[in-house]
């Protein structure tokens, strides 16, 4: 009797680990089977491969996408969209003993799975630029959109500081600054360079509008981003429709904050994702404050 217990523990408990894994490894080729938040998926294969090279010392042998990013393909389409949105990997020679070394050394920070709620001046970029070069260069698409965005809106990103907010369902993982918090952090940014530009990118109608209102904050225009009323859910959710056209807006405006000469951001995979764009952390600050957490909370980071 205990036996049979035993075995119907083990199975349900099978079952339900491999309905929640993220990823495997398989006749050294990596597959990504998670799917939530473009970001998140995308911090997910990029776990995946930094720590399949900890593990076997080299390159795998091709990255399966095809099962990852479910929510951001076109109605109907059951296939692989990285190519929408990163350049295609390409053949690379073998990663030298050094570049193997200091991506083992990474191995700690990304088997937590925490990443994202991390001090994002911790990441050694000089280890994962080889990864992120092959992996994650965004797509010619993406870099026209970007372009066009900047040239739209007039940003100079040499002189501009980007408040982002990655709000709405987030609050359900992470304690979230107030908007008082951001503002005050982007006042000082004035203080030291009286001729900033500020932009405002976020989920959260209502802090475009205090950012808008408090510092002149750049907002875009409806019809580049999606925002909603604050709220326990997601854009990507709400607007599933349009999921796949707006992750290329986003993923360009990512790529176009990572470029800018401040960023004052919450913690979370959009914001991890500025920084690993960006291939520094020379001027990101990152606020984290654990969830129903009394205090006030921590900033990362310094401005540049």
């Amino acid at each position: 009797m205990l036996l049979i217990l035993f075995i119907s523990l083990f199975l349900i408990f099978t079952l339900i680990a491999s309905k929640y894994k993220r990823y495997s490894f398989s006749n050294n080729n990596v597959i990504i089977l998670h799917n939530a938040g473009f970001f998140s998926c995308a911090e997910v294969k990029l776990r995946a491969i930094v720590l399949f090279v900890a593990k076997n010392k080299n390159l795998p042998a091709h990255v399966d996408s095809s099962r990852t990013w479910k929510w951001y393909k076109p109605q109907g389409d059951t296939g692989d969209v990285t190519s929408s949105f990163w350049k295609i990997e390409k053949p690379e020679p073998a990663l030298d003993k050094r570049a193997i070394y200091r991506l083992v050394k990474q191995r700690a920070l990304f088997s937590s799975g925490q990443i994202q709620y991390s001090d994002y001046s911790k990441l050694n970029h000089e280890a994962l630029r080889p990864i992120l070069r092959l992996y994650f260069t965004p797509a010619d698409e993406i870099i026209q959109i970007a372009d066009h965005l900047r040239m739209k809106y007039g940003i100079v990103p040499s002189n501009t500081c980007v408040i982002f907010l990655r709000g709405n369902d987030k609050s359900t993982e992470v304690g979230q600054p107030s908007y008082t918090v951001l503002v005050e952090r982007a006042q000082e940014i004035r203080n030291a360079n009286p001729n900033v530009k500020f932009w405002a990118q976020s989920d959260e109608k209502e802090f475009l509008e205090t950012a808008k209102t408090v510092v002149d904050a750049l907002v875009m225009n409806q019809e580049d981003i999606r925002f909603i009323n604050k709220s326990k859910t997601t854009v990507d959710k709400v607007h599933q429709a349009s999921n796949y056209s707006f992750a290329k807006k986003f993923l360009a405006i990512t790529l176009l904050m990572s470029q800018c000469r401040n960023v004052i951001c919450n913690t979370g995979n959009c914001s991890l994702w500025i920084a690993l764009l960006r291939g520094h952390s020379h001027g990101v600050q990152n606020f984290l404050k654990k969830k129903n957490s009394l205090g006030s909370g921590e900033w990362f980071g310094t401005m540049a």
